[in-house]
């Protein structure tokens, strides 16, 4: 009997009912809430089928529209002209420790040189001659010997002088 039902069915959908049938199938829709639920979920699922395979095609064309179209602006070989450069990434830390490592050789080589010598102040200038009437030869002694550096005879001249 649903064989039966579902060639009435298309039939209706089709538009080939005769006058008296369709006059009988409307009444069976109003009646039988069965044979109305069937006929809804016939239409439902013939409205759907007929849809998609109308549209196969089209779907198709689509498709190979859109694949078609990805290939030519999506899927491009980058040339090596083309590649993206990768982003340079500021890496605060190690700049960090670069600084640091720059700072301590800095103040290790200024404290290396800056320690003072006694060399580095060592600087005797010639003796200059006193005038005076008294004791001149023992300065004028003391004066040679210290601009000959013999500093330990010019130091007893000094005392002795005096």
């Amino acid at each position: 009997m649903e064989d039966q039902n579902y060639i009435v069915f298309d039939q209706y959908l089709q538009g080939e009912l005769a006058a008296e049938e369709l006059i009988a199938f409307e009444a069976r829709l109003k009646s039988d809430a069965r044979f109305e639920t069937a006929f809804k979920l016939y239409k439902d699922v013939s409205s759907h089928l007929q849809h998609k395979i109308e549209n196969e095609t089209e779907t198709h064309a689509f498709r190979e529209n859109l694949k078609n179209i990805s290939n030519t602006h999506f899927n491009k070989i980058k040339t090596p002209l083309e590649a993206p450069k990768k982003p340079k990434v500021f890496r605060l830390g190690q700049l960090a420790i670069a600084a640091s490592v720059v700072i301590l050789l800095g103040l290790f080589m200024f404290n290396q040189f800056s320690n003072p010598v006694y060399s580095d102040y060592n600087t005797h200038e010639p003796m200059t001659v006193i005038r005076g009437a008294d004791g001149m030869e023992a300065v004028m002694e003391a004066t040679k010997a210290f601009n000959s550096a013999d500093y330990i005879k010019a130091n007893d001249l000094l005392r002795d002088g005096t």
